[in-house]
C-alpha cells in the first residue's frame, strides 16, 4: 500500500470513528468505517489507472499519424514512432506497448497497488477512413478491473 492509500484510508477511519462517537455504535460503524476505507482505496486505484490513460494519448496519436500516412496500423512502438515500451512508463505504469495499432498499457509501476499491478488497459482503434475510434474495456484485451477503468471503456 502506498503512502498516499495508507493516508487516505486513515484520514477515512479516523473520520469515520467521529461518526461512530455521534450516535453509531459496535459493528455498524465498523462495517460503515470498512465501506468508506474499501470506496476511498477504489478511488486511489482509479486514480492511478487514469495516468495510463493519460500515457495512452501520446500513442494513440502517433497510431492515427501512422495510419493517416500509410492507410494501416503500426506494428510495433518502433514502426508508429515511440520508444520502446519499456522506457514509456510512470508512476503507476511499466510499459506502453503497441502491437497492431492497439495499445497495451501494464500496470506495475513503483508506486501501482497491487490490485493493477501486471493488469493490462487496452485501446484499440477502429476506422472508417478518415477518423478513428478507441474502444477499451473487455472487448480489447484489457484485464484491469472494471470497477477501476475509466468511464470511457465501460462498454
Amino acid at each position: 500500500m502506498t503512502k498516499t492509500t495508507a493516508a487516505l484510508i486513515m484520514s477515512t477511519l479516523i473520520a469515520m470513528t467521529a461518526i461512530g462517537g455521534c450516535g453509531v455504535r459496535g459493528d455498524k460503524a465498523s462495517a460503515v468505517a470498512h465501506v468508506s476505507a474499501e470506496d476511498a482505496k477504489d478511488r486511489v486505484i482509479r486514480t492511478q489507472v487514469h495516468e495510463a490513460a493519460l500515457l495512452a494519448e501520446g500513442a494513440k496519436t502517433a497510431v492515427a499519424e501512422f495510419h493517416a500516412r500509410q492507410g494501416y496500423y503500426p506494428a510495433n512502438n518502433t514502426s508508429a514512432g515511440l520508444a520502446f515500451a519499456s522506457s514509456i512508463h510512470g508512476a503507476y505504469v511499466n510499459a506502453v506497448n503497441v502491437a497492431g495499432g492497439r495499445i497495451a498499457v501494464t500496470f506495475g509501476g513503483p508506486m501501482a497497488d497491487p490490485a493493477i499491478t501486471g493488469t493490462v488497459l487496452e485501446f484499440s482503434p477502429s476506422s472508417d477512413g478518415a477518423v478513428i475510434q478507441w474502444t477499451c474495456g473487455t472487448t480489447t484485451g484489457s484485464t484491469v478491473d472494471a470497477k477501476y477503468r475509466p468511464s470511457a471503456c465501460h462498454q
